[in-house]
């Protein structure tokens, strides 16, 4: 061996002993960036030993705390007027003891403080530091993304939620959530979100308080905000980056309970936009649901039809996602019979005055759609809460596939004569 050779052997060996220390290294270091730790959840009502009797003791205090802002309330059933199928469906046995139910309890909103608590920015779930899960946080993406799909910042590991240690932004604010997974579907928005928002308006526009928006903010609801005076300036938009905020208040309904049997009490929205010296003009509408704030999975094949016909009748034609928030509430406010697809522009109900007639027009294959019965009756429970009187229409019709929320895809067609027959009835 020659000494030169002697020298490249030591050479090598000394940079395979060196990239072997790297990789040890390189190994331990991503060991210690992906150690999980197991999650455990916390509902809003267990938030800290501190209760506290009004907002402005929930904003004074130094540790977490929940507050009662407003207790529940029992709506008995006064607005189911009929059930009228075509022939050819097979769902109304199981419709007619869904909307058998007498009366039914509104929930209790509350809101929950957090303190040094951090969002995972994919879904807005908040971490506690103790890494408790706040449920409500959580509740509509598990039910949209069951199958969890590993983030940055939170992964599935044997069938549990587990948080991963990764760096995050500190923001030394006091933050509002009041959006989920469902919000940019207008109905949730409107009685899951808003009333969240209205309940602290004057915090958020004095900077008490921002305003946690996800990243896929849609414009319409900006748009909506703004005609309540909030702008950018109020908003702290979830993108990439985890964030640790100073604390974050939440409420218990952005679990959607507001939403599948509203509060009375959340509600001051509607007589705030619905016009007080205006009297309802008599106006008969028939609703479309295309247009932004519509992430509708059910279709209406001979909605050209439908359409052609209600217009002989005198029936307005009107597309809420096109509308100002008070543009609709002033035309649901004059409205005496409202024609509309089964979905979340129902909402837009609660601005009717007391008396006013709603047709609901229900795919057969919508009823126990998900197992979930709450959702062939909610049309009926804002009808009940807005004094109003609630018929079905059920309309054949054909699951095509699975809409990306889960929910059925599903096309339907309105049978004619049975809309034109129960027009009359009504």
């Amino acid at each position: 061996m020659t000494p030169f050779s002697h020298f490249a052997n030591r050479a090598k060996r000394s940079l395979q002993f060196r990239a072997r220390a790297l990789q040890r290294q390189l190994k331990n270091s991503l060991k210690a960036a992906y150690t999980t730790e197991p999650v455990k959840q916390v509902t809003v009502a267990e938030t800290g030993a501190v209760v506290c009797t009004s907002k402005a003791e929930l904003l004074q205090s130094t540790r977490d705390c929940t507050l009662r802002f407003a207790p529940g309330k029992k709506i008995s059933h006064r607005s189911l007027h009929s059930v009228m199928p075509s022939p050819d469906c097979k769902n109304r046995g199981a419709l007619e003891r869904s909307l058998s139910e007498q009366d039914f309890q509104t929930p209790d909103i509350l809101f929950g403080r957090f303190y040094d608590c951090i969002a995972e920015p994919r879904t807005g779930r908040l971490l506690t530091p103790s890494s408790d899960l706040v449920l409500e946080t959580s509740a509509i993406h598990d039910i949209l993304d069951p199958d969890f799909v590993d983030s940055d910042h939170l992964v599935m590991k044997r069938q549990q939620i587990c948080k991963v240690v990764r760096n995050y932004a500190v923001l030394d604010e006091d933050v509002l959530f009041a959006f989920n997974s469902f919000t940019p579907s207008y109905g949730h928005y409107l009685l899951t979100s808003l009333p969240v928002i209205l309940a602290f308006e004057h915090e958020i526009k004095s900077g008490r308080l921002k305003l946690v928006v996800p990243a896929s903010f849609p414009h319409w609801m900006r748009r909506h905000l703004g005609g309540f005076g909030l702008t950018d300036q109020h908003f702290i938009v979830l993108t990439d980056a985890a964030y640790r905020f100073r604390s974050a208040i939440v409420s218990n309904i952005l679990d959607a309970s507001n939403t599948r049997a509203p509060n009375p009490r959340s509600l001051g929205f509607v007589e705030r936009l619905r016009p007080a010296s205006l009297a309802p003009e008599g106006t008969r509408l028939y609703v479309r649901r295309s247009g932004e704030g519509d992430l509708s999975s059910r279709t209406i094949l001979n909605e050209g039809e439908v359409i052609a016909a209600l217009e002989a009748l005198g029936f307005k034609i009107i597309e809420p996602g096109k509308m100002t928030l008070k543009e609709q509430a002033r035309t649901f406010s004059q409205a005496q019979l409202i024609v509309s697809p089964h979905g979340s522009t129902l909402a837009n109900l609660l601005f009717c005055r007391p008396g006013a007639k709603v047709l609901d027009l229900m795919p057969d294959d919508w009823v126990g759609a998900r197992g979930d019965a709450l959702r062939d009756v909610w049309g009926m429970r804002v009808c009940s809460v807005a004094g109003l009187e609630y018929s079905v229409l059920l309309c054949p019709s054909g699951i095509v596939a699975r809409h990306y929320t889960g929910n059925p895809k599903i096309t339907c067609t309105v049978p004619m004569p049975h809309l034109m027959s129960a027009i009359g009835q009504l």
